[in-house]
């Protein structure tokens, strides 16, 4: 009897011992048991999530579960800006550009600071030939992501079809700032200034960005044809070209850098200095030498940092150098004249004794402003042949050889020109067509050379500033870019590269002085 008890013990206290491990496995395994794990058996598939797997169905042509998978991602992620989104490209690209609609416009109200719904449906707008909307909706995305590359781009083609020429100039112009090398947005700012009438700087940068002219005028820059796939904090490029010309279409690998701009800090006062012209060198068959003791010593961990912010300015100078008037040279003059009343009042001028300078300048702006190259040369050329000790006419003449992309015959006019009467104005030029060409050291020396004949002259004080940022000399550019900036009228981004130049210098750990 007693082995009999201790025998139903035993068998009690298995059967309570079985009963607690079953207990713990319940408790630690999901409710789906199937995925309790066996040696030898258990299989490595992961477990993906509904949106997942409805842009693999997608992509495998399988619209009608896409849509579904996409329906119940939606539905179990309420509040997600990015799932909406997400889903709003699966619908789009099975042709269900309704639905693809009602989830960008879900996400738009999950998350107003979150860009690509905004962008999604501004390109979708686009495409079905809504203008107001797509522009509503790309506003809302470059506010939402200010300093985000491709926005600015997006809403400057919209506006080109919309017919707001100058806004389109403003925001290609805000796209340069932050892509300095995207040829696209250079095509759609040389297109808005041709149709503003500002034909001589449209030629200019026509050439900058390598569309030759017999191709510039056909179909302006459009939006992509396809969704951003894959919106995340750096996305691929929304947008296309189509364009007949040699730019290459943008990818991923080759988009250009993202410029962020940032609040500014308050700059310690600068003391500018006043330089002593020197004697005048009748005219240089080189620059004057760099001046090597004013470099600031860099911290190794600062050169990344030099080198992004001075392939940057290099960029910048070189784009805001195609605006004709930069120089603040030009006389007036009237883009809109018929080339029938130019050429009568260019022979007029020349056939008045004393010959009438000023009308041939007149003329030569006028024609330049609007493209006409061949005319603004020849009056260009007439008023230099009429007053040959009058800087203008070379000087002009020079301008008009740079905007038709012909810059060894732009530097021997600006060389004729510091002859007749040297000028910041022409060694300003001089040093931009030395940049165009690869030789940042020589323009920083006839830059320098505008500085030391005027000191008050902001168009010189800014290109030598950037030139020394270009050069790495940081003390030069710290005091070139603040007088350009106090002198008023520097370009946009002055203050920006200034405080660049501060951050590095603080950084470098060197004292100002």
């Amino acid at each position: 009897m007693a082995r009999l008890v201790e025998r139903i013990l035993i068998w009690l206290a298995v059967l309570v011992t079985a009963a607690a491990v079953v207990a713990v496995i319940i408790n630690i395994v999901p409710s789906n048991i199937a995925g309790f794990h066996i040696p030898g058996l258990q299989s490595n598939r992961t477990v993906s999530s509904p949106i997942d797997d409805a842009e693999q169905a997608v992509s495998r042509g399988d619209t009608a579960r896409a849509l579904a998978l996409a329906q119940r991602a939606v539905a179990d992620n309420g509040g997600d800006a990015t799932i909406a989104n997400r889903a709003g490209n699966v619908a789009l690209r099975a042709g269900d550009a309704k639905t693809a609609e009602k989830y960008y416009l879900m996400g738009e109200t999950d998350d107003r600071r979150y860009p690509w719904n905004f962008v999604a449906l501004g390109q979708l707008y686009e495409r079905q030939g809504k203008q107001e909307l797509a522009d509503e909706q790309l506003r809302a995305a470059s506010a939402a992501a200010p300093h985000q590359a491709f926005i600015h781009y997006d809403l400057g083609v919209v506006e080109m079809e919309e017919g707001l020429y100058a806004a389109a100039l403003a925001d290609f112009e805000a796209e340069l700032k932050r892509s300095p090398t995207y040829r696209p947005a250079m095509v759609g700012r040389a297109e808005a200034l041709e149709k503003l009438g500002r034909k001589g700087e449209a030629v200019a940068l026509y050439q900058r960005a390598g569309v030759q002219a017999p191709t510039r005028t056909a179909k302006r820059p459009k939006l992509a044809l396809k969704p951003v796939v894959q919106p995340s904090p750096s996305p691929s490029p929304s947008v296309a070209l189509a364009v007949a010309s040699p730019l290459p279409s943008p990818t991923r690998t080759a988009r250009p850098k993202i410029v962020h701009h940032r609040a500014l800090a308050t700059p310690q006062p600068v003391a500018v200095a006043q330089a002593t012209p020197g004697p005048v060198r009748p005219p240089w068959a080189t620059p004057p030498p760099s001046n090597p003791s004013s470099t600031v010593a860099v911290a190794p961990q600062t050169n990344t940092k030099l080198t992004e912010v001075s392939s940057d300015a290099r960029n910048y100078l070189l784009d805001v150098g195609q605006d004709l008037g930069f120089t603040r040279a030009l006389p007036s003059g009237e883009p809109s004249e018929s080339t029938a009343v130019l050429r009568s009042d260019l022979t007029d001028a020349l056939a008045k004794r004393p010959v009438d300078v000023s009308q041939l300048l007149y003329v030569g702006t006028s024609a330049l402003l609007s493209g006409r190259i061949e005319l603004a040369s020849a009056a260009f050329n007439a008023a230099g042949d009429a007053a040959p000790h009058d800087w203008r006419g070379p000087y002009f003449a020079g301008l008009t050889a740079q905007a038709g992309g012909d810059s060894s015959q732009a530097q021997s006019y600006f060389r004729s020109s510091i002859v007749r009467e040297p000028r910041a104005e022409a060694y300003t030029s001089l040093a931009l067509v030395y940049l165009q060409n690869g030789d940042s050291s020589s323009a920083a020396g006839y830059a320098r050379r505008a500085v030391e004949m005027t000191p008050s002259y902001e168009p010189g004080r800014f290109v030598a500033g950037m030139l020394d940022l270009i050069q790495s000399d940081l003390r030069g550019a710290e005091v070139n870019l603040t007088a350009a900036k106090d002198l008023g009228g520097a370009p946009a981004r002055t203050a920006y590269f200034l405080t660049e130049v501060h951050d590095i210098v603080g950084a470098s750990g060197v004292s100002g002085g």
